[in-house]
């Protein structure tokens, strides 16, 4: 389609310019003006158009042709009429770079409002560069394109404006998309991944889609992306499209990528980057941990107006906190000594001991799973409670505390102690042994 419209552009305007060869008397030319009119647009686009050659009616009524913005290539009208479809881009691109260099001010603008196109009239015979923008959708972004408003040559010999060209431009979609996976070939979570612990490894990809900008380079096409506190990038993992890539670090942990280079080679295709980081932080945060990635372009090639797009995923943790009473539940126990274990109960994580308010929090972000606890040191006088098993979901972003009751020691509270019941009961059983004793001894002799 896009093919058949430079085509149709490029015909319709040598056909005007050849029509220049065609001897006639010098008639004036109607005064009302061409028209043309740009489809495939969306509501809120704002058209200008910028008249970039002309066409003029000489005395002896022959055309004459013209730059009105000279092509920094020094192109002529005749070269780009001559040209191929790859050199007619070319001087397009040309064009829009020196509208925009030069600040050339637009000879027409129009916002779309209610429909998908936009009509201009009273137009010069000429070629027009056709730029669109939208405050409000900074996604897309449009082709340079060059729409001619022609001349006929009538029957009388004057020349007259010819029917208005209907031209469809063709845009692309800018997007950037955020995901981060527990291992290499992990499934990305775009939203919230809950399956990284502390110490564990976070495997991030993002996705931009390369808009078509028609053959010309961008200033800017730069990703952005900031990781939050208690996550470090680990250097040399970041590969593009599969090969390695050294990303640009700046202060406060902002990563950069500059991927202007692919815009002449994947227009209009997906650029994946991947690499990995480390969780180093120690405990769940409010929200999660989130991650955005910003994608920097222009909305045209050539315009330095600066759009962007954003993306985010949260890496989400949960954390455990135990409150350890005695039997009555509210006497606080302190010194209980716990251990945190894996998921699969063999590696310890963390190692803690209660206050005085009988509080400990593990110092440790857990992903979503179910974890042991297992006390190693009792408060004296008190037994250690048997293994616990404790599940917590990382969505939450928060802390389960884990209430744990002490029982006494009872064994302990069988040995005597000085002056106690026990004294008193083992002296009362020593008297009435020697007692026994001695009455034995005196029937054995008078037995005698």
């Amino acid at each position: 389609m896009v093919r058949k419209l430079r085509s149709l552009v490029a015909v319709a305007f040598s056909a005007l310019l050849a029509a220049a060869l065609l001897p006639s008397a010098a008639l004036a030319l109607d005064a009302k003006g061409g028209s043309l009119t740009v489809s495939n647009l969306k509501e809120g686009d704002t058209v200008n158009l910028y008249q970039v050659a002309s066409v003029t009616v000489e005395d002896d009524n022959t055309l004459n042709k013209a730059w009105v913005v000279t092509p920094t290539s020094g192109k002529t009208v005749d070269d780009y009429e001559k040209a191929d479809e790859t050199g007619r881009k070319s001087i397009a691109n040309d064009l829009a770079s020196k509208v925009f260099s030069t600040s050339v001010t637009p000879v027409a603008t129009q916002k779309v409002t209610g429909t998908t196109s936009a009509t201009f009239s009273g137009l010069d015979a000429g070629l027009y560069y056709v730029s669109v923008s939208n405050a409000d959708d900074v996604s897309r972004v449009y082709e340079n394109t060059l729409v001619p408003v022609n001349l006929k040559a009538n029957s009388d010999g004057s020349w007259g404006y010819d029917e208005a060209l209907t031209v469809p431009l063709k845009s692309s979609n800018v997007s950037i998309l955020k995901g981060a996976a527990t291992h290499e070939n992990g499934a990305h979570e775009t939203q919230t991944q809950t399956g990284v612990s502390t110490n564990g490894i976070v495997f991030y990809k993002i996705d931009v889609v390369v808009p078509n900008y028609n053959g010309a380079a961008d200033r800017d096409f730069l990703v952005k992306d900031k990781l939050p506190d208690g996550i470090e990038y680990i250097p040399g993992t970041m590969k593009v499209n599969g090969t390695a890539k050294d990303p640009v670090i700046s202060t406060g942990g902002n990563i950069s990528v500059d991927l202007a280079l692919y815009l002449a080679s994947s227009a209009g295709q997906t650029v994946s980057i991947t690499y990995q980081a480390k969780l180093t932080g120690t405990a769940p945060v409010e929200n999660g941990r989130a991650n955005t990635a910003t994608l920097l372009f222009s909305a045209n090639s050539y315009d330095s107006t600066q759009k962007t797009v954003s993306d985010s995923v949260v890496v989400a943790n949960a954390g455990i906190k135990i409150h350890k009473t005695a039997e009555d539940g509210k006497t606080a126990l302190q010194g209980a000594e716990f251990q945190l274990l894996d998921k699969d109960g063999t590696t310890v994580l963390d190692t803690q001991t209660t206050d005085a308010n009988g509080d400990l929090t593990f110092d440790y972000a857990l992903a979503s799973g179910t974890y042991t606890i297992k006390e190693t040191k009792a408060p004296a006088g008190y037994s250690l409670v048997e293994n616990q098993s404790v599940s917590v979901e990382a969505r939450d972003n928060a802390y389960k505390t884990v209430d744990i009751i002490d029982p006494k020691d009872h064994a302990a509270g069988l040995l005597p102690t000085t002056g106690g019941a026990g004294t008193i009961a083992i002296t009362v059983l020593g008297v009435a042994v020697i007692a026994g004793t001695a009455a034995l001894i005196v029937r054995g002799r008078r037995q005698d």
